[in-house]
């Protein structure tokens, strides 16, 4: 695994006296990479947030990799290796972590865990207690990391009784709050494990549901991968380090912020976020806008409807326009509004990847023509084919290749001879630039939501169609907030009848409701045909 940095696209720190290149070739791994910084960059922001007065409060590399040690700490009290794991770096034991917590805990826990040779295993916070039990089973936890939060704790424990019930147990560790970690004294030794270049750093799990089941699926990445991940803007057109990018939607458990995690070491950028807090509220579009004004970031990085909510006030498109760049993935923008805050200067920038394969589009373009702010490059760093499809002129499904620089973290179909991860995204080509295309939708029935989450409908479709009372279910919601399902009830009545309507929703909400991860979950919001 050789990298020339500077032999890529865009040397990233040209410019910056304060951030020391570590090597990216494998011989570190991230929490190497983090305790390199901590003495080769001591005056390299990593986190920069606003306190209550707005003022500006930097965390340094040495500050965050004590709070790492004494993560590393908190979880080796709690886990003890057997002989056999000691000497088999190849294929270390997974820990969970199912958490509501601040941006700067949650991470240095996540390198606190690789610290001690374990893989971490983020799990969303907004997965059914069915759906969490699977995860948990199908990756083989023992012991998880819970906030302590009532919601968190009340999913946990009905996660770990489903389990029990299949005689598998698994231990509840508290999870540690920015005040454990982030003190001015110096933790205490711990023995560091260093695990194997392919052996899995870190757990990251689908969005949406997989296959057949109303579950998501686990997608392991290995060390290797999670350091070419980081050095993705290297392959760019952006320096981005020492740049603030506004990560503070990203859920920690989500691959958009776990990928942060590597920017910083290997590119230098810095992650900007809210002010630590024991119970973290969730971000709204006024409180995130607010927060990018206030720590100075360049660049923003989320899903598209806090976009299209900032877009709504023409105050907004001021502080917009001061922006290197907007990053919106997981989800189309609204046209519309594209359309119109790029004609106003905005630069948006499309981030087109998944877990399973990496980022796929080019991370930072060069500025584009404003009728192109929907398209985007494909990385080089990518070895990729195009496979046409049928009935459609110039759209592809594109399928990533294993090469000598760069696999998959999954492989599922093989091309040419070669194993690669086909994506069932269907993609446009640019009409008069074939290096350009934008999403054109998928090749299965995903539904993808405005939030950048993802719904597989056949389960929940499935589910609902085997209710005694419906005849016929299909579910909509690309581009929306928010799911919805058309329903033909198999008793046939007057949609003005509101009591057979109400009596008709209760009857059939629940049960899928009970299996979908929150955000597949539909509302009691009744339109009658």
């Amino acid at each position: 695994m050789s990298t020339g940095l500077r032999e890529l696209t865009t040397f990233q720190g040209a410019h910056c006296d304060t951030f020391c290149h570590p090597p990216v070739d494998g011989s570190l791994s991230v929490p190497e990479l983090y305790e390199y910084h901590a003495t080769k960059s001591p005056q390299h922001p990593l986190f920069v947030y606003a306190d209550e007065q707005k003022e500006l409060k930097t965390i340094r590399y040495p500050e965050a990799f004590r709070a790492i040690q004494r993560a590393a700490g908190i979880a080796s009290g709690h886990y003890k290796f057997s002989a056999e794991q000691s000497q088999n770096a190849s294929q270390p034991p997974v820990c969970g972590i199912l958490a509501v917590a601040d941006t700067l805990s949650y991470l240095a826990l996540i390198v606190g865990l690789m610290y001690i040779g374990l893989s971490p295993f983020p799990i969303s916070t907004r997965n059914s207690a069915a759906g969490v039990a699977h995860l948990l089973k199908a990756t083989g936890v023992q012991k998880l990391f819970v906030s302590k939060d009532p919601a968190m704790r009340r999913l946990s424990k009905e996660a770990i009784d489903i389990l029990a019930k299949e005689g598998y147990t698994i231990e509840t560790i508290p999870m540690p709050q920015f005040g454990d970690l982030y003190t001015q004294s110096e933790p205490e030794p711990v023995v560091f494990r260093k695990i194997g270049l392919d052996a899995t750093a870190i757990i990251m799990h689908s969005s949406g549901e997989c296959g057949s089941t109303a579950f998501p699926k686990p997608i392991r990445m290995s060390n290797r991968n999670f350091i070419q991940w980081g050095i993705l803007p290297y392959h760019g057109d952006v320096d981005i380090c020492n740049v603030a990018i506004a990560v503070h939607s990203l859920p920690v458990f989500h691959a958009m912020s776990a990928i942060n995690l590597v920017w910083a070491t290997c590119a230098g950028s810095i992650m900007s976020c809210f002010k630590p807090s024991p119970s973290p509220a969730p971000p709204t579009p006024d409180t995130f806008l607010e927060a990018i004004v206030a720590t100075d970031s360049k660049v923003v990085f989320c899903v598209p409807a806090f976009v299209e909510a900032w877009a709504r006030f023409p105050d907004n498109i001021t502080i917009l326009q001061t922006l290197k760049a907007i990053i919106y993935a997981g989800a189309p923008l609204n046209v519309a509004i594209g359309d119109r805050l790029s004609s106003a200067g905005v630069n948006l920038v499309p981030f087109y990847g998944s877990t399973e394969m990496g980022c796929f589009s080019t991370f930072i373009p060069k500025s584009k023509q404003h009728s192109e702010w929907q398209y985007f490059g494909i990385s080089k760093h990518l070895s990729v084919e195009m496979v046409p499809q049928d009935n459609f002129d110039n759209v592809f499904e594109p399928v990533v290749l294993a090469s000598p620089s760069f696999s998959p973290n999954a492989i599922n179909t093989t091309i040419k001879g070669q194993p690669g991860y086909a994506s069932s995204d269907l993609l446009l080509r640019h009409p008069t630039n074939p290096d350009l295309y934008k999403v054109f939708g998928r090749a299965d029935d995903q539904i993808m939501l405005s939030t950048g989450e993802k719904t597989n409908p056949v389960p929940l479709e499935t589910m609902f169609v085997q209710d005694p009372h419906i005849a016929a279910a299909i579910m909509f919601g690309r581009g929306r907030f928010q799911n919805g399902i058309l329903i033909q009830p198999k008793e046939p009545f007057e949609p003005g009848d509101t009591a057979k309507l109400t009596t008709l929703r209760n009857a059939i909400w629940r049960k899928v409701n009970n299996y979908a991860p929150t955000h597949s979950r539909i509302f009691k919001e009744v339109r009658t045909i």
